[in-house]
This record gives C-alpha cells, sequence and structure tokens, in this order.
C-alpha cells in the first residue's frame, strides 16, 4: 500500500481523536503482490529460490547476526506459504478511513522503484 495513503489515514484519526479512542484498526493492502508480478512490473524476471539458497545467500553475505539468519528464513517461510499476503484480515478498515479506494499498489511500487 502506499505511504501517501497511510499517512491520511493517520492523519485522519489524530484529527479525530473521540471517534477512534481505543480503537485498533488493520490496515493492509487491498490486493496482494507477488514477486513474479513485482519483476515484471519492471521488466524483470523472478526464478524462486529454496529456503536452502536463502539461507546460504544470508549467511554468505555476513552482514546478519546468527539469530537473524533462522529468523528471515522463516519470514521467507511464511511469505511462500502465503501466510503473509493479508487475505486473513477480515476487517480491513484501509478504505473506509480513507474515505476513497486506495492507491493500486502496483503503481506504488512501479514508481517507488524506478523513480
Amino acid at each position: 500500500m502506499a505511504r501517501a495513503d497511510l499517512a491520511a489515514v493517520a492523519a485522519r484519526v489524530v484529527t479525530e481523536p473521540e471517534r477512534h479512542a481505543g480503537r485498533v484498526y488493520e490496515l493492509v493492502g487491498e490486493r496482494a503482490l507477488g514477486s513474479a508480478e513485482l519483476a515484471a512490473a519492471i521488466g524483470g524476471s523472478y526464478e524462486p529460490g529454496s529456503l536452502g539458497a536463502a539461507r546460504e545467500a544470508i549467511t554468505a553475505a555476513g552482514e546478519a547476526l546468527p539469530y537473524q539468519v533462522p529468523m528471515l528464513v522463516s519470514t521467507y517461510s511464511a511469505i511462500a506459504g502465503g501466510f503473509l499476503d493479508g487475505s486473513g484480515i477480515e476487517d480491513n478498515a484501509l478504505r473506509t478511513l480513507l474515505g476513497r479506494e486506495p492507491r493500486p499498489a502496483l503503481e506504488v511500487y512501479k514508481a517507488a522503484v524506478t523513480g
């Protein structure tokens, strides 16, 4: 989702504190984007790799602390399994709090990457 959309939601909430007091909102993009789609949007391609290859690449980079390697591989695993695609969010308040349709995530991504 667009940072500007999140900023607009935050502005709306802080300018009407009595209306939002004590509430918790789920804010997620309305459409999950996959790696192949993201690569294609900027003229690239995507070849999925294995978790073992991801672990090796993270370790070989030498930048990660020991606890970060399994944490990152676990995150990659959750993404590959579809657990972070937002489909489990039943009460997405983004559109309601924006008062309009959110910016299309793929357009936001392309603008951010291609500048």
